[in-house]
């Protein structure tokens, strides 16, 4: 090591190349290892993040396959964790439902906004379906949604899947509105307004919102 910091070739080419690329080599390691622990930070802090989200994120590259879903797909999908979605194909998880539109309509994984996303449609309409877990013939709400990644114009690198559970929003609106018995509610009478009779209509939550936006965009 002494005779390569200091040899007769002090001063030329020979010299400084050598130690050039050396010092170089050594730096751009360091480098590398800062921007992987960097890396590998950020990983956990996004996994964090999206673990503790009640909607369910799967994300699918090009081919179809899913390189990420969260504990909430999981549940979601009633299966026990993210191993088991992670193993399973796009197929297999949608064999485990029976799927139907608003109408009635029978529901594929083709119709679905991910599969669409990966054929080229980089911003599909969401879409409300009617989902039964065939196993236990419980039946749910759920908003089906996705995004492209990649660049724009080009062929997308993944699809981002987003479903949203609205089952108690969706069953809400189903209901009857039926008022209460005993006459109009009570409100205490603040002063200088009227007193306001119940009109049978139930709040507007931020759910409802959403499921009154997506039937306005189908009829536009």
């Amino acid at each position: 090591a002494v005779s390569f910091v200091w040899n007769d070739n002090l001063g030329t080419w020979t010299y400084w190349v050598p130690l050039t690329v050396v010092s170089l080599s050594a730096a751009f390691a360091w480098l590398m290892a800062v921007y992987r622990r960097r890396l590998a930070g950020a990983d956990r802090d996004l996994e964090a993040i999206f673990s503790s989200v009640e909607v369910a994120i799967m994300v699918r590259d090009a081919r179809g396959e899913l390189t990420y879903a969260n504990q909430a797909a999981a549940d979601l999908l009633r299966l026990p964790d993210v191993e088991a979605v992670m193993t399973a194909s796009s197929q297999d998880l949608m064999d485990r439902f029976e799927v139907y539109t608003e109408d009635g309509g029978a529901v594929s994984l083709g119709d679905l906004p991910g599969s669409r996303v990966l054929r080229g449609e980089p911003n599909p309409s969401p879409v409300l379906v009617r989902n039964i877990v065939k196993a236990t013939g419980e039946e749910r709400w759920l908003l089906n949604s996705a995004r492209a990644v990649g660049p724009e114009g080009g062929r997308p690198l993944m699809a981002v899947n987003l479903i949203e559970d609205l089952t108690t929003t969706k069953r809400a609106e189903l209901a009857p509105a039926t008022p209460r018995r005993g006459g109009p509610t009570r409100h205490p009478p603040w002063r200088g307004r009227p007193r306001r009779q119940w009109s049978g209509r139930r709040p507007r939550t931020a759910a409802a919102a959403r499921l009154s936006r997506l039937r306005e965009e189908r009829r536009g």
